[in-house]
């Protein structure tokens, strides 16, 4: 609630996003009377409220990585900003933006991990420590996925893609319908989403499929510094393309937030 001068609205925002959802932005700034740029930063530092999961991967891990278009979509000066590295036959693989997903059945964790293709060093810096001695890593036979498993001293069942079941017969669909459901949300009923802020709406699918989302209950208001990542996310989205991609950072946002100075320098990967 910091920072917040409209706090009737705002909670009537986190109110409608209890109840319906993430609705478009013109949808919440017409129906709480608030400027589109209201909307759209009262929606990201909700979602940025967000706890993190902090317990361990136990028993059996579904793991897979799954990639979306890598998007600016919002930011001004680029030739179609949404979908950039499509060509007539394939996708380039430097503008995918991949996310790990991840679950036991008792959680579900998402991380973007990189543009472009992945490796064990991605995983070990996105998954590494949520993962327990006694895991069991089921996934696909890519390379990363084989080398971090055995770097990690962990049990790897890998799986047979043409009947999506383990070398064992252990079925992994699990994994594969959770992927389908955020791609679907991602980009038909979002209709894309920027990369710069796809660990957020990550963060949001996967806490809602094992929880209740209330962003005005305790554990979302009590997040520290949720203001101060926000402002300085440009920054932060910059560190990431510096050192987790191939493609060139530019046409950053010239926004500038007053209450930016007031803040220390926050953690580039924390939102990642």
């Amino acid at each position: 609630m910091h920072y917040i001068n409209k706090r009737v609205e705002f909670i009537q925002y986190a109110e409608i996003m209890r109840t319906e959802g993430v609705l478009s932005i013109a949808k919440m700034s017409k129906r709480l009377n608030i400027s589109v740029v209201t909307a759209f930063d009262w929606r990201h530092k909700i979602l940025l409220s967000i706890p993190q999961q902090e317990n361990l991967f136990n028993n059996e891990l579904h793991c897979s990585d799954l990639w979306f278009f890598y998007s600016e979509k919002g930011r001004r000066g680029i030739k179609n900003p949404r979908k950039r590295g499509v060509g007539k036959r394939r996708v380039n693989s430097n503008y995918q933006a991949k996310l790990i997903a991840a679950s036991d059945l008792q959680q579900v964790e998402m991380k973007l991990a990189k543009i472009g293709k992945i490796t064990k060093e991605d995983l070990m810096r996105t998954m590494g420590n949520k993962i327990s001695k006694e895991t069991t890593l089921i996934s696909d036979t890519h390379s990363c996925f084989v080398n971090f498993a055995k770097d990690y001293g962990l049990k790897h069942r890998s799986i047979i893609l043409k009947n999506c079941q383990s070398s064992d017969g252990e079925n992994i669909t699990l994994i594969n319908n959770l992927s389908e459901r955020i791609k679907i949300w991602i980009n038909r009923i979002m209709r894309g989403v920027s990369t710069k802020y796809l660990q957020m709406y990550a963060n949001y699918f996967a806490f809602c499929e094992k929880n209740s989302f209330d962003a005005l209950i305790s554990s979302f208001i009590n997040q520290k510094q949720v203001w101060a990542i926000y402002a300085q996310m440009e920054k932060v989205y910059e560190i990431f393309m510096s050192k987790y991609s191939r493609l060139t950072y530019g046409c950053p946002v010239s926004k500038r937030r007053k209450t930016i100075s007031w803040f220390v320098a926050v953690d580039s990967d924390y939102p990642y």
